[in-house]
């Protein structure tokens, strides 16, 4: 690792978003944060699996179109992901899982684990958890990173994908929580917390001894909740939002590097928000960003 290329890696699910019969994108939160991670000069890789087949080569073909590296993206038998997705009128998506699929099945393989150990970051989430083999393998690569690498869980609640010993699970291998004013008040029900949002955050990141919290907020922007310090941020400038696929991701990824890079926390996230809302204003998950947006 030089002073700036750092390795970073986002695993769990990658697959097609469809939004009609003749209209698909690439999509998953692993791929998406790989991709924005790489824009800001990382050695990115998005961990997952897809199967030998026309999907599962289309899926190949765009990464690899987006420069996102391929290396552990494996194969197997099992159907290549898709995921149905209708916008609402503020272009928010609704998802709609296929289940058993090739990223359900994601092994740990001698490769992945050297990987593991290489890491300066790792993103992962609560979805690709819902199938054994995944969940083993992900929470076996969290395990192998080395005591410096910052992980970051990403909670990304999806449908009726994730029980309290994932999230708790979860939480006790991360050192970083990015979860949405939406999910927050669902993870406090299921663990039992009372009171106001600050009261919350304040419990997780003590139970869990947590590094930091991100918020996200939407159109709201977002909150930064660290040990010693709590700043809030709201989006510098009012976008019109084309659909808000992808976004937290990119948040997720400005992350990442910012705090590898030792950015003050501020700036990092104004950067996260002014990414975001570039993402948000554009269509797709993966999209191009202004040079001048780049550290």
């Amino acid at each position: 690792m030089s002073e700036d290329k750092f390795i970073i890696a986002g695993i769990g699910e990658i697959l097609w978003d469809v939004l009609s019969p003749t209209h698909k994108r690439l999509g998953g939160a692993p791929a998406n944060f790989a991709y924005y991670a790489g824009k800001f000069g990382a050695e990115s890789y998005p961990v997952s699996s897809i199967r030998n087949d026309s999907d599962g080569n289309e899926i190949l073909s765009e990464m690899k179109g987006k420069g996102i590296k391929t290396n552990h993206i494996s194969r197997n038998s099992y159907p290549t992901g898709m995921v149905n997705v209708e916008l609402d009128p503020q272009g928010k998506p609704c998802y709609t899982i296929k289940e058993d699929v090739a990223w359900d099945h994601i092994k740990a393989t001698r490769e992945l684990i050297d990987l593991s150990k290489e890491v300066d970051a790792v993103c992962f989430g609560t979805l690709a958890q819902r199938s054994v083999d995944s969940r083993k393998t992900i929470r076996k690569f969290i395990s192998g990173t080395k005591p410096e690498c910052i992980r970051i869980l990403d909670i990304n609640l999806r449908q009726n994908y994730f029980d309290l010993d994932i999230i708790l699970t979860s939480l006790e291998m991360a050192d970083i929580l990015k979860i949405s004013d939406e999910e927050l008040p669902v993870v406090a029900k299921m663990m039992d917390l009372t009171g106001n949002e600050t009261q919350i955050i304040t419990v997780i990141m003590k139970n869990y001894n947590l590094d930091f919290l991100i918020l996200t907020k939407g159109s709201k922007g977002a909150r930064l909740v660290s040990r010693n310090s709590d700043i809030s941020m709201k989006p510098s400038v009012s976008i019109k939002i084309a659909d808000t696929v992808g976004a937290g991701d990119s948040f997720t990824a400005v992350v990442a590097v910012g705090l590898l890079k030792k950015k003050p926390l501020e700036e990092v996230l104004c950067k996260a928000n002014e990414v975001a809302g570039i993402v948000c204003s554009q269509s797709g998950a993966t999209v191009e960003l202004p040079a001048n947006v780049i550290w």
